[in-house]
């Protein structure tokens, strides 16, 4: 995982993150009620989420304001062993939009029982709260692409002034 610290204005535009996360991208499930218990993440999803925020919180990043419209940029690479399909857009599953929320719930405070074990898993300094944003509501564009590559995989998470 590699991150830059941002705060760094690019076409003048301030970047408050600009973050690599090397590995498998995974979507976020839809809530599913199984009796009485609401499941809203699974430990696969939660891994991820963990890792998108313990690259956050290593590198350092710049709060924006909390009334400040934001763009969030993400480059999905899904990894792939098949060298037809590297570089190529990634057609199926998983959906985009999901993979999108997955990413955008890290920038929060995810939660559940599934994510504070696998923070727990990835041992100190691992933070269960990235806290770049207050409130993802705060996001008025969302650029999103996914495309197959070599692995490991990962996203490049972008998120500045719109």
């Amino acid at each position: 995982m590699r991150c830059r610290n941002a705060s760094k204005v690019h076409n003048t535009r301030v970047v408050y993150l600009d973050c690599l996360v090397l590995g498998h991208p995974r979507s976020q499930p839809r809530p599913r009620v199984y009796g009485r218990r609401v499941l809203a993440d699974s430990p696969v999803s939660a891994a991820w989420k963990a890792e998108i925020v313990a690259a956050i919180v290593q590198a350092g990043f710049t709060r924006p304001a909390a009334d400040a419209p934001l763009e969030l940029n993400l480059e999905i690479a899904l990894p792939t062993v098949q060298k037809a399909r590297q570089g190529k857009p990634a057609i199926g599953r998983p959906d985009l939009d999901n993979l999108a929320k997955a990413a955008g719930d890290a920038l929060m405070e995810p939660g559940g029982q599934d994510f504070a074990k696998a923070v727990k898993r990835l041992g100190p300094p691992a933070s269960t709260y990235a806290g770049v944003l207050e409130d993802d509501a705060q996001i008025v564009r969302l650029v999103t692409e996914k495309r197959w590559s070599p692995r490991p995989g990962g996203i490049r998470i972008i998120l500045r002034e719109a």
